[in-house]
């Protein structure tokens, strides 16, 4: 009789529906983590409590063509705002080449990395320059599906040093009375290698990224894992 309930008692621990409740429980702690990662629960706030005029957004002076032009890393970039999305979206190992071909045109080639490496896509476009008055307004269009469904959308040189890094700014959606939909505000961070920058240089970028209404700490870090390697020396 003893015997009898130590048998339920170990059948009923390892039993098919316990067995079901610990798989869905580890999966759930596991679904957790992931969107914890992904910063789906994050409080900070992508944007510095106003909508900037996009007049008002700071630009490169004098950009020389030149000399931006070449190989850039992205390094933090501030795109889409649902998390879990950005997280699924998110490439790693990106590195865009600026090929110069006269003052009003570059050639655009870019890499980048999904599932560590498998799956490296080569992208190709163009960033022409309508006015020679202001070089550091151009534009942007790759020549992908992907990138015809967007179509050309701005591409503005906020600030740039030439030598280490780069700020990119774009608007998708300008409201009314000429400011930037939060929504529709992106902006990335590019170095011209993988190395750390200077606690001065970074203090200058999030300074500058500020006075484009988004906040430097909500931006999310591009990895570089090193699995594109092939790729990157097949765009330079």
């Amino acid at each position: 009789m003893g015997g009898s309930v130590g048998h339920r008692g170990v059948g009923g621990i390892f039993s098919r529906r316990n067995k079901c409740l610990v798989v869905t429980l580890i999966f759930t702690i596991a679904l957790l983590i992931f969107l914890m990662n992904a910063g789906l629960f994050s409080n900070v706030s992508s944007y510095t409590g106003e909508l900037c005029k996009v007049d008002d957004i700071p630009l490169q002076k004098n950009l020389n063509k030149k000399k931006f032009s070449g190989n850039w890393f992205v390094s933090n970039i501030k795109g889409l705002d649902n998390k879990l999305l950005a997280t699924m979206m998110d490439f790693s190992d990106v590195k865009i080449n600026f090929v110069y071909k006269d003052e009003n045109n570059y050639d655009i080639r870019s890499v980048g990395g999904k599932m560590y490496g498998w799956w490296c896509p080569i992208g190709e476009g163009h960033v022409p320059t309508k006015d020679n008055n202001s070089p550091q307004k151009m534009q942007i269009f790759f020549d992908t599906s992907t990138g015809k469904k967007f179509g050309t959308k701005d591409l503005w040189v906020v600030k740039t040093d030439y030598t280490s890094y780069t700020i990119l700014y774009s608007c998708w959606d300008v409201t009314s009375d000429g400011r930037c939909e939060a929504k529709g505000a992106y902006l990335a961070v590019l170095k011209r290698n993988t190395d750390p920058l200077p606690q001065s240089v970074l203090d200058e970028i999030n300074s500058t990224v500020q006075k484009c209404c988004i906040n430097p700490g909500s931006l999310r870090v591009v990895r570089h894992d090193g699995y594109c390697k092939k790729e990157h020396v097949e765009i330079s």
